[in-house]
């Protein structure tokens, strides 16, 4: 009994584990941010510097700059539900046979903590008609309440897409600039000159 807790706790220890880099990737702002970066990088002609790892560097560190008062609202959140858990858990008495029973609970504690500010983070920054048409997708007409899926596709989409649109925005004078230099060379009639 006891190694079938311990292996049921293990596996919802990797499972959770497995959920957060995706959860990191598609519920903030890291994408498109270093999406962003890469079209900056591109945009310089340079393949080397600075490096991928400074590129996704720079991405966290904006985006935990962006998520903070997202990531401080949580924290707050879950500290509030794990007072209240510990005053709820003083009054019972512990037996090893609902240990796991206790941990599904306090994951379901954490989930319901740490969600809301997510689900608000969320909602506001992707735009609704992405949010329709994802909601669409699942054919559910419930518009009250927003599955976390459906809000989470929306969102990477959505984010995806103004990085897309941003990235090009800052390639555009970088473009400009190279043919006004190509088209006055060539017109002078320096077209032998190498190309960084």
């Amino acid at each position: 009994m006891f190694s079938e807790i311990n292996l049921l706790n293990t596996l919802l220890f990797f499972a959770v584990t497995a959920i957060i880099p995706f959860i990191l990737v598609a519920g903030t702002s890291f994408a498109k941010v270093s999406i962003v970066l890469a079209i900056i990088k591109n945009a310089f002609g340079s393949s080397g510097i600075p490096p991928l790892s400074v590129l996704t560097a720079l991405a966290i560190i904006i985006s935990f700059f962006i998520m903070a008062p997202v990531a401080e609202e949580i924290a707050d959140n879950v500290k509030e539900s794990a007072d209240l858990s510990r005053i709820s858990s003083k009054d019972s008495k512990y037996s090893p046979s609902e240990d796991n029973e206790k941990n599904i609970s306090r994951l379901k504690l954490l989930y319901d903590a740490a969600y809301p500010p997510i689900h608000s983070f969320l909602k506001a920054n992707t735009p609704k008609d992405e949010i329709d048409f994802y909601s669409g997708l699942t054919k559910k007409s419930n518009n009250k309440k927003i599955e976390a899926r459906v809000l989470f596709m929306a969102f990477a989409s959505s984010q995806f897409l103004t990085a897309i649109m941003t990235g090009i925005l800052i390639l555009l004078p970088f473009l400009m600039i190279d043919l006004i230099v190509g088209t006055t060379l060539t017109a002078l009639g320096l077209t032998n000159i190498p190309v960084v």
